[in-house]
């Protein structure tokens, strides 16, 4: 009776962190906001894979939502920028300059493909492989939400929803889109594939760009079957004449 009695630990609530992202800030120091009223959304994180998922749980009952989020946030940045194999410094400038701004302990190893985040010291460890895009757009659009939140015009719930609407390709002209995909990406799969076969194979001009356009061939043919591989002999063909 007497341990029942005894009175139980008050639990001491996590002290509120002001970063440059967060709403209380942006509402005091954000000009524009001032002026103009912004929509209130959420990001919803249910909807990240099971391992960002896992990691984004438990730095949010350590930390808070807003540092589980700037994480979440911070991974998503390097992977989307980093399949621009070229701009593996610009990545990392972006991510160090982020992870500073908003107090974000976290680490990184950006290899050609395989990329791995470090939390809290190596308390959380996450990997991801990312194939080559040549595309460009999205790696700027990327670029410019991280910047837009480290300098206090936006907040991480608004980022991370700007990343998904980019992705979806809600913030791209309907001709960017067209080439983005196919069929209109016949359109530029030979001088792509010959820029890349430059880049990775040397040699000559010639020779770059006959073994650009059997790479762009095979490339359709395993993606797309057989019929997209004859449209892309017809789209050389009509290069060449």
């Amino acid at each position: 009776m007497a341990a029942a009695d005894e009175p139980k630990g008050e639990v001491v609530p996590k002290p509120v962190v002001v970063r440059v992202c967060s709403h209380a800030h942006l509402e005091q120091y954000d000009g524009l906001r001032k002026s103009v009223s912004f929509s209130h959304r959420k990001f919803n994180p249910h909807k990240l894979p099971p391992d960002m998922l896992r990691v984004y749980t438990s730095l949010k009952e350590r930390f808070d939502e807003e540092y589980a989020l700037l994480f979440v946030f911070n991974m998503q940045t390097a992977m989307e920028m980093h399949r621009a194999w070229n701009m593996t410094l610009l990545t990392t400038r972006t991510l160090k300059k982020c992870s500073e701004m908003v107090g974000l302990n976290m680490t990184w190893e950006l290899g050609v493909i395989k990329l791995k985040f470090f939390m809290e010291d190596g308390d959380f460890e996450l990997q991801r492989k990312v194939p080559y895009d040549y595309d460009s757009e999205f790696q700027d659009m990327f670029m410019r939400i991280a910047a837009a939140l480290y300098n206090g015009h936006m907040t991480v719930h608004e980022a991370l929803l700007f990343q998904e609407e980019a992705k979806e390709g809600k913030h791209t002209a309907k001709s960017g889109l067209f080439i983005r995909d196919y069929p209109g990406r016949l359109i530029v799969l030979p001088a792509m594939s010959s820029t890349c076969a430059v880049i990775f194979f040397g040699g000559t001009e010639t020779w770059n760009k006959s073994k650009g356009v059997v790479w762009s061939f095979h490339r359709a043919r395993v993606r797309f079957g057989p019929s997209c591989w004859l449209a892309s002999v017809l789209v050389f063909i009509s290069l060449r004449s």
